[in-house]
């Protein structure tokens, strides 16, 4: 939470210094027995009159849009594999092996099968994930 916390006051021009949590909480649990608001308080108020915590740096919201958008697909990235992976071990329950391929290429693989064997357009294996494949692979190429 520490950009949304940080970006209000530095855009109101107010100096702010983002500080390592897990050096402070070291520090905080060498000073203070109790760990309550108050020593916490206290405890931060005397590390940034003594200059012992470490700065560190917070992203601008365009690095974390960025990342957001690097994360999204990997997680679909991830998804589609997922689904891939299901597809083949379906086919493989019928005895069709679909061979290497991912992609444009593995949807045809696919299509060839399912068009191919009785056994897969009868049971309908595969049918509702092709129906979810395309849609996926809009986002992840």
């Amino acid at each position: 939470m520490t950009p949304s916390i940080a970006l209000g006051p530095r855009e109101l021009g107010v100096a702010i210094i983002c500080i390592d949590a897990r050096q402070a909480h070291q520090s905080l649990k060498a000073m203070r027995a109790n760990k309550t608001d108050p020593h916490d308080t206290a405890g931060l108020a005397q590390l940034a009159r003594t200059g012992f915590y470490k700065e560190v740096h917070v992203k601008s919201p365009a690095a974390h849009g960025v990342r957001s958008v690097i994360t999204a697909r990997g997680h679909l990235v991830e998804a589609r594999v997922r689904l891939d992976n299901t597809i083949r071990d379906l086919c493989a329950t019928f005895g069709i092996r679909l061979g290497v391929g991912q992609g444009e290429r593995f949807l045809a693989l696919m299509q060839v099968a399912a068009s191919g064997s009785s056994r897969v357009s009868r049971t309908g294996v595969g049918r509702p994930h092709l129906g979810a494949w395309p849609t996926m692979g809009v986002f992840v190429r």
